[in-house]
C-alpha cells in the first residue's frame, strides 16, 4: 500500500496505490470512486477490502479522495460534481501512467458510482469496464435520503453554521451548488447510452423489489444488473461486518 499525492497545484489529490500481488503480461488496473459525506466514512473499510481483493486478482488499484474531501487539497465547500468528475479523470490518467495500460476499470459506490458512469460516458474508449455498486439513480431521492437519515445532533443544519455553507449532512457541507448538481442527477436518462461493459450491483433488502423491475430495459447493451443480498456498506453497521460476497462478486465479474 503506497499513499501519495498526485495532480497539480491546488488540485492535489490524496491517493492510495496498491500493486497487484503477482505480475501479468497484460497489466490490469482499477480506479475506485468513494461515496460522499457520511457514506464515505461508513464505506471506507469496505472500499479498502475491495482494493485488497482486486490486487489478489492481478489488478493494480488506486483509490483517492476528491478535491475538498478527505486528505486532498481544497476546502470542503469547494467540491462539486463537475470537480469530482474531473478528479476521477485525473485518477484514471494517473493509474494508466503508473501501470502502463490505457483502459483501466472504473468502480464506484453510491455517488462515486454515479460520477463514474458520467465519466465512462465521456471516455468510453478509456475505460475497459464499469462497476456501479448501489449507484444513485435519482439525485432528488438521494437528497431526501440524506435528509431523513441525518443525525439530529450533527445533521441537516440550516444557516451558515460552518463557513458559508447553507446546509450540512452530519458535518459535511452541502453547498447550494452541490445541492443543485444533485437535484439534476438522473442516471435513468443516461443508462441506455452506455457502451462500456457494465455491472450494476444493488444491495436489496428482503422486501424490496429487484432493480430489474424498477428501471427501464437496457436493450442491446452490455449491462448486467444484479441484486445482492448483503449488508449495505455505505450505512452505519456493526464493526467487523463486511459485504464479503459482494466484494467477491465484483472481482469474479471482472475476471469473466
Amino acid at each position: 500500500m503506497h499513499p501519495y499525492f498526485f495532480g497539480a497545484g491546488a488540485r492535489r489529490l490524496f491517493g492510495v496505490y496498491e500493486p497487484a500481488v503477482s505480475g501479468s503480461e497484460r497489466p490490469q488496473a482499477a480506479v475506485l470512486c468513494h461515496p460522499w459525506g457520511p457514506e464515505y466514512l461508513h464505506a471506507y473499510r469496505t472500499m479498502r477490502l475491495l482494493a485488497k481483493r482486486l490486487t489478489a486478482h492481478q489488478f493494480h488499484t488506486l483509490r483517492f479522495d476528491y478535491v475538498g474531501t478527505g486528505d486532498s487539497a481544497g476546502e470542503s465547500e469547494e467540491g462539486g460534481l463537475d470537480e469530482w468528475e474531473a478528479d476521477i479523470e485525473s485518477a484514471l490518467d494517473e493509474i494508466a501512467d503508473t501501470v502502463g495500460t490505457r483502459q483501466p476499470v472504473l468502480i464506484g459506490m453510491r455517488l462515486g458510482a454515479s460520477l463514474a458512469l458520467k465519466v465512462a460516458m465521456k471516455r468510453p474508449h478509456g475505460v475497459s469496464a464499469l462497476v456501479l455498486w448501489d449507484p444513485i439513480f435519482s439525485g432528488r431521492h438521494y437528497l431526501e435520503e440524506l435528509h431523513s437519515s441525518s443525525r439530529p445532533d450533527r445533521g441537516w443544519i440550516d444557516g451558515a453554521a460552518i463557513a458559508k455553507s447553507a446546509k450540512h449532512v452530519d458535518g459535511f457541507p452541502l453547498t447550494e451548488r452541490l445541492e443543485t448538481g444533485l437535484r439534476a442527477l438522473d442516471l435513468f436518462s443516461m443508462i441506455n447510452d452506455l457502451s462500456v461493459r457494465t455491472l450494476i450491483m444493488m444491495t436489496r433488502g428482503p422486501k424490496e423489489e429487484p432493480l430489474s423491475r424498477r428501471m427501464p430495459a437496457v436493450a442491446g447493451r452490455a449491462v448486467s444488473i444484479e441484486d445482492i443480498a448483503s449488508i449495505r456498506p455505505w450505512v452505519e453497521s456493526p464493526v467487523g461486518q463486511f459485504p464479503v460476497d459482494a466484494v467477491q462478486r465484483v472481482a469474479s465479474w471482472l475476471d469473466e
